[in-house]
């Protein structure tokens, strides 16, 4: 595979609380978006991210029921870590992607509006679905996909890590193929480029990196309000190259 990650605090925030995980070895990435003030954030994404990640290093086969005790602990843990704190609002978002040894299929865990997408013969597909206001207002067919780009109420999400003592994250499995190109993002990313731009810059033959880099520059040239991180997987003939 060719991995390429990168975080950047963004323009306003005064802290990052997004985490990234990248790792070739454990054939694991996640990105989390924390959310909480006074640290609180950056302490939920990061708890999300140790927990996930020594979860599943740990196991010699990953499945459906790895995933699920993985995200309950890593719920568990910041929730017991928030009532501690005296920090209530303390959660995060968490999106992450596992693939197999065999780089014949993968996993994915989700739960926010972090997202993972998919390029595929030069196309691009959101693999998830955002646990959101506006996209129960897509569902209901209140306003439309272009129109929930730009709601006010678009930063709302209905589900996420350590904001309850309970939490359901949508486990997924899925056919891996050679050339495969995924992209996770937190919603720095994903708020600032609309869905044609992000396909056109992941489409091109630019290197890995330059990609990663213009996704990140152009979320920053277009305003840069929030945290911006990226995780880009691409697998080659081999699996996963470095």
């Amino acid at each position: 595979m060719k991995i390429y990650s990168c975080t950047d605090r963004g323009k306003i925030r005064e802290i990052n609380e997004d985490s990234v995980y990248a790792s070739e070895s454990d054939q694991l990435y996640i990105v989390a978006d924390g959310m909480g003030g006074y640290f609180g954030g950056e302490i939920a994404s990061q708890l999300a991210v140790e927990t996930l990640s020594t979860c599943i290093k740990n196991c010699e086969e990953v499945d459906r029921a790895i995933l699920l005790e993985g995200f309950t602990l890593a719920n568990r843990t910041i929730f017991e870590t928030a009532q501690n704190k005296e920090q209530k609002l303390m959660g995060t978002t968490t999106s992450l992607l596992y693939i197999e040894s065999s780089c014949k299929s993968g996993w994915i865990g989700h739960i926010g509006d972090s997202r993972i997408y998919r390029v595929r013969e030069s196309s691009l597909e959101q693999l998830t679905k955002d646990h959101s206001y506006v996209e129960e207002l897509i569902d209901a067919g209140k306003i439309t996909r272009e129109e929930a780009f730009s709601h006010p109420n678009r930063n709302i999400i209905t589900r996420a890590l350590g904001t309850h003592a309970q939490a359901e994250a949508d486990l997924i499995q899925f056919p891996v193929q050679i050339k495969d190109l995924f992209l996770l993002c937190s919603d720095g990313l994903s708020n600032k480029l609309p869905f044609k731009d992000l396909e056109s810059i992941l489409i091109s033959e630019n290197s890995l990196e330059k990609k990663g880099k213009e996704l990140l520059k152009e979320a920053l040239l277009r305003g840069g309000e929030d945290n911006i991180s990226l995780v880009l997987v691409e697998i080659g003939e081999t699996g996963v190259k470095a």
